[in-house]
């Protein structure tokens, strides 16, 4: 799936992925290229840096300790052919 961050920006302007950080000006030129992608998603959406933080953050916890081998998929389902 697709993480909103600097380097996806980067990538939705076409520059190489250690560009500098996209200005906020800049941000209809990306969203264009994020609406784009979203629509190719099952979540239609691309996922903020916040919900991959949060799931890390609940496998660190005692909550999760139970788990046992799980393949997670952060991908809004557009792995959904690789299964």
């Amino acid at each position: 799936g697709y993480i909103d961050t600097p380097l996806l920006r980067n990538r939705a302007l076409g520059r190489p992925h250690d560009a500098p950080v996209p200005a906020a000006d800049e941000e209809a030129s990306w969203t264009a290229a994020y609406a784009q992608w979203a629509d190719e998603i099952p979540a239609k959406r691309i996922a903020s840096p916040n919900e991959l933080a949060e799931l890390v953050a609940f496998l660190a916890t005692p909550a999760a300790e139970y788990l046992n081998g799980p393949v997670l998929a952060f991908s809004g389902g557009i792995d959904k052919g690789l299964l």
